[in-house]
Formats: structure tokens, C-alpha cells, sequence
């Protein structure tokens, strides 16, 4: 995308660490190089791919064994209110939880609208809790192009339970 100032350098992307590095962060649960794998997976460059489906093949064994659940319903009918509600109660008896929100995508952008994570203030804001809208993309279905690969990344970083709310079918 083509910088609103034209003025303003371009600075490029910023370097990513090695492989092997972004995997052991992955599976030591550090969420900032889970965040940008996420986003690499979700990325439509053939290069950021290729980088995380490395990572992914690195972190494979440290994954599985969370519970899995999809939310899945109308626009409006509750589902993010349901997943604070337990959520909140999990990660409070101790449990690790992420969250998956599949938002609509920015028509200007690409990226995800964030609607869900700002009605999910208190879980978002919780140790033991990780939450991330990620886009369509224009996927149909309720879920994103990368959601597999998503819930893997999360399984690996030592998540227990993993949500995936669907957009609004």
C-alpha cells in the first residue's frame, strides 16, 4: 500500500529474527513473536508464508492437546459476550486461554476491524489470556484462510484452550 504521505520515507519491513528463534519465542508462549507469526501466516507475501510455515513445522511437536471451540452464530446474537463470560472464568481458575476472532475485513486496509477484542476488554487484558482478531480476507465460511495454522501457533505457545469465534454467519 502506497504511503498516504508521499514524503514520508520508506523504511521497509522490519528484520526478522531466524527461524529457530521465532519458534523457541513461539513455544515459550512469548506472545509478541506469536502476534508476529500470526501475522505472518495471515500475510499474502510468499516470503512471510514461507517463513511461517518454518516456524510451524519447528513448533508442530510442542502442539495438539487444548481444547478446542468454535462459536460460531448470527451477528449480534451474543458470542463474544459468551467467550468473556467463560473465558474469564477459565483463565480465573487458572487456565491459559487464546482467542481467535475472525472479523470482517477492512475494505481500505485488509486487515481485521477489531470489534471483537474491544468487547472483550477484561478477558483481553488478563495474563493468562490471548486474544486476536484476524481478517477473512474474504474467506467464506466464518473462518480465515490461516485459522489451522493460527490454533497450532496458540497450542504451541501453551495455550490450554483455544476459541475461534467465527464472523457473524
Amino acid at each position: 500500500m502506497a504511503s498516504l504521505n508521499p514524503d514520508l520515507p520508506d523504511r521497509g519491513a522490519p528484520d526478522l529474527p531466524p527461524v529457530a528463534d521465532i519458534a523457541e519465542g513461539v513455544c515459550r508462549g512469548d506472545r509478541a513473536l506469536l502476534s508476529r507469526t500470526l501475522t505472518l501466516t495471515e500475510s499474502t507475501r510468499p516470503d512471510h508464508r514461507r517463513v511461517a510455515r518454518d516456524v510451524l513445522d519447528r513448533c508442530l511437536p510442542d502442539a495438539g492437546g487444548a481444547e478446542r471451540i468454535a462459536v460460531t452464530g448470527v451477528p449480534g446474537v451474543g458470542k463474544s459476550t459468551f467467550i468473556e463470560a467463560l473465558g474469564t472464568r477459565l483463565v480465573k481458575d487458572g487456565g491459559r486461554l487464546a482467542v481467535l476472532t475472525i472479523d470482517p475485513s477492512s475494505e481500505r486496509s485488509g486487515g481485521a476491524i477489531l470489534g471483537d477484542k474491544t468487547r472483550m476488554s477484561e478477558l483481553a487484558a488478563h495474563d493468562r489470556a490471548f486474544v486476536r482478531p484476524s481478517p477473512t480476507g474474504g474467506t467464506l465460511g466464518g473462518v480465515a484462510a490461516a485459522t489451522r495454522e493460527s490454533i497450532l501457533l496458540c497450542e504451541a505457545a501453551g495455550f490450554d484452550t483455544v476459541f475461534v469465534e467465527t464472523v457473524g454467519v
